[in-house]
């Protein structure tokens, strides 16, 4: 069965899907690359093109990748993106993340500068433990990277 992408949140039919269950459906701010959509504790997002869901099928091998590597504390930070496409339409779900993203601005954005001095250094403190744990990981092991990324390690 050929794959069919959505384009317009307000012409999706979810009742195909097998979603018509599941409530509430709530729709996320659109991004350019797929519709998203809230459903209890998890995110679906539906590609709008055949090469955003090749993307999305290399994000959730490699974030399955990077969880074997890292302890618990950052495994369980890492989403386990699960991908399907049974009824004809693709779509990843994944578990909803909290948390706030940082210096993009909008209602769920936080600004570094914003932070209190002690809050920055515990940021700081944790993205340096997760970069520590990153390096150590032997990218030799790791899934194929996407080609439109240069995946060759310099030295």
């Amino acid at each position: 069965m050929p794959l069919k992408f959505l384009n317009r949140s307000e012409n999706i039919d979810i009742d195909p899907l097998g979603f018509q269950n599941l409530s509430p459906i709530i729709p996320l701010k659109g991004g350019t690359n797929s519709i998203a959509f809230q459903v209890g504790k998890e995110i679906f997002r539906f590609p709008k093109s055949e090469t955003v869901w090749k993307n999305q099928q290399q994000e959730a091998k490699l974030l399955s990748f990077l969880r074997m590597y890292m302890p618990r504390k950052w495994k369980n930070k890492i989403p386990n993106i699960t991908c399907d496409a049974k009824k004809g339409y693709p779509f990843t779900r994944h578990p909803y993340i909290i948390g706030k993203t940082c210096n993009q601005g909008g209602e769920e954005s936080v600004f570094y500068s914003d932070l209190s001095p002690k809050k920055q250094l515990k940021m700081a403190k944790e993205l340096a433990d997760f970069l520590s744990y990153l390096h150590q990981i032997p990218f030799s092991n790791s899934p194929p990277c996407p080609k439109r990324m240069d995946c060759t390690i310099k030295r």
